[in-house]
């Protein structure tokens, strides 16, 4: 099953992925009114920055010299 899953959906295995779906669940429940406060903004705000820093470090890495 392992093996099935890296072929088929290897987005599964993308922390980028899963840091972008725990926010935008988080904006919606705390947009929809279900949870709140300030408990919620803050890990809301945790998640878009861990998130954003692991974009920026895939995209530096691409854009940056290759190493020998």
């Amino acid at each position: 099953m392992d093996k099935w899953i890296k072929k088929n959906a290897p987005v599964l295995y993308s922390r980028k992925f899963w840091g972008i779906l725990a926010y935008s669940v988080l904006e919606y429940v705390q947009a929809k009114g279900w949870i709140g406060g300030m408990e919620i903004q803050a890990l809301t705000q945790l998640v878009f920055a861990a998130t954003g820093v692991g974009v920026a470090d895939s995209l530096f890495r691409k854009l940056g010299p290759v190493k020998k």
